[in-house]
């Protein structure tokens, strides 16, 4: 494998967050093509999100001795020392790397993160003294300000700075908050108090403007002519781009390249003109030569990634996401970018349903049933359930996979999976009585008796004269009768339907209260005979014996 091909899997794993493969392949590039100072700026990148800071510097610094014109390869080395809290040196790399793209904002912005950090370090030390863990003691037995803890907003005062350091400066001025730092420093160094100055903030010297007649004339940049010519063909390339005219776009585009062959976007802005003009092989193959080119030339990243994007929108186009995910990945890598992200994500989801339709296929399904026929008669549950599974997947509306298989998870007494293909069996065909019987079993076992005397009773409503439905019912009734008789498994079956929706919903029914009420000792039983001859009624009261929630007897 070549160090191309082992650095594009390197980046693959960056932009899935897969930190220790990228490093593998990575390493793995740089045993190939141990010049190559882009590889160590990548495993560098990785180190830095594994938290390995010494390896992510000590690469940052081969990047830099390989390359020492290129800016990543400082601000590699500098953010790693920034990690390590080498904010000094960590600020000459960042100016170094400035001093080589003058125009990267991103560079810029860290700079100034790492001075505010340098800036704030003093201030820090005052403040960290605040979260000593002797602190409060000290204010509690200190004569001169214990009084302070009687005022409510010095002891607020004092939380906010423990809980955010920064906002010291903001107290400076109160003398309570002096007093405090005063004695802190006392007890550290063990000397005469030392009163800082009232206001931290250095006063600002008036600075004279200078006149405007003294300014020197901003001096014209000079393009070499080749150059501009080169960019007067891309502006005109650009002209018939917005015209739509792609093959008067595509010429001007070539004979800029041809002027400045070292321009990339000379080369990807002739690949959108292929794009728009539904040739995507073309499209492709012009940014694979454009990345190339601007590799050689230290292009900035985003360039980079915007070539991979194309790639990856043409790849796309072509029906091919898996090289078009593959493409927006890179991209990522080259430059985080949201709308990149967002594509990607679309595409990774439209490939997991492209991959699950490809998979379908209701004949290589019965086949898939029948061997987990096989593996069920011959006792090999785990062996059935593998095999139903990829029945079920490549036919997924097929309601007697669902069935079967819930059959074996029963044998393996596993009743919660075995439910829910009972239920999504149902879902797909509320006539296939089968699946209320297992259902009905599956609630026999979990002590819900009344639970599976209605998955008999539907049974029974689909066919009449199910016999099984029939013997089912009685069992049922059966097992109530026997939990009724021990009071452990009775209570235990009383918490467990005063917990059940459905029957919170019948105990909340005014006219069951008044039915219970009547049933009860001293209650009116001759009301209550005559309250059960609603059918409704009735119905729900056996429901609540079945399930426990009110016991007889």
């Amino acid at each position: 494998m070549s160090a191309e091909e082992e650095k594009a899997k390197g980046n693959a794993a960056m932009g899935q967050k897969n930190y220790a493969d990228a490093v593998k392949h990575y390493s793995a590039a740089i045993a190939l093509d141990p010049q190559n100072h882009v590889l160590y700026s990548n495993r560098s990148a990785a180190y830095v999100n594994m938290g390995d800071y010494e390896s992510a510097l000590a690469d940052g610094e081969k990047t830099v001795e390989v390359n020492p014109g290129w800016g990543k390869g400082y601000s590699r080395k500098g953010l790693a020392l920034y990690k390590l809290d080498k904010l000094s040196e960590a600020i000459t790399c960042y100016e170094k790397a400035i001093e080589l793209e003058p125009q990267n904002a991103a560079y810029q912005q860290t700079l100034g993160e790492i001075k505010a950090a340098t800036s704030n370090a003093g201030l820090n030390m005052f403040a960290n003294m605040f979260k000593s863990p002797n602190f409060w003691t000290m204010l509690q037995t200190d004569p001169e300000l214990k009084g302070f803890l009687e005022q409510p907003d010095f002891v607020q005062i004092i939380n906010t700075i423990q809980q955010n350091p920064q906002t010291l400066n903001l107290y400076m001025q109160d003398k309570r908050v002096m007093a405090v730092i005063t004695k802190l420093l006392t007890s550290q160094m063990g000397s005469a108090p030392f009163t800082p100055p009232a206001n931290t903030t250095p006063k600002e010297e008036k600075k004279e403007e200078p006149k405007k007649e003294t300014e020197p004339p901003t001096p014209e940049v000079e393009i070499d002519p080749i150059e501009k010519q080169a960019l007067d063909e891309k502006q005109k390339g650009n002209d018939a781009y917005k015209k739509k005219d792609f093959d008067t776009a595509i010429s001007h585009y070539d004979k800029a390249f041809e002027l400045n062959p070292k321009e990339m976007t000379f080369l990807t802005n002739k690949a959108a003109a292929y794009f728009e003009s539904s040739r995507y092989e073309q499209c492709i193959a012009e940014c694979e030569k454009a990345v190339e080119i601007g590799r050689s030339q230290y292009a900035p990243y985003e360039q980079i990634a915007k070539a991979y994007s194309r790639i990856g929108a043409a790849y796309k186009k072509l029906g091919d996401l898996e090289k078009a995910i593959a493409a927006y990945k890179t991209s990522l890598t080259e430059n985080r970018n949201r709308a990149t992200q967002n594509i990607l994500r679309q595409l990774e989801k439209e490939k997991e349903k492209q991959d699950k339709e490809a998979y379908q296929d209701p004949k290589l399904a019965l086949e898939a049933k029948e061997r987990g026929n096989d593996a069920f008669r011959g006792g090999e549950f785990p062996k059935a359930i593998a095999a139903y599974s990829e029945a079920i997947e490549r036919d997924p509306g097929n309601a007697s996979f669902y069935s079967n298989r819930a059959a074996a998870y029963l044998k393996l007494a596993d009743f919660g999976y075995a439910l829910k293909d009972c239920e999504k069996c149902i879902e797909l065909d509320p006539t296939f009585t089968k699946a209320y019987k297992r259902k009905a079993t599956i609630h026999n076992y979990n002590k819900e008796y009344h639970k599976s005397i209605d998955c008999y009773k539907k049974v029974l409503e689909l066919t009449p004269d199910d016999a099984d439905a029939k013997n089912g019912i009685q069992h049922s009734m059966t097992l109530i009768n026997k939990a009724q008789s021990d009071p452990e498994t009775r209570e235990i079956r009383r918490q467990r339907a005063m917990a059940d929706p459905e029957i919170q919903q019948i105990l909340q029914n005014p006219m069951v209260e008044r039915l219970l009420q009547n049933l009860s000792p001293g209650g009116d039983q001759a009301a209550a005979m005559k309250m059960m001859e609603d059918p409704a009624l009735k119905d729900a009261f056996n429901k609540l014996v079945a399930s426990g929630a009110v016991a007889m007897g």
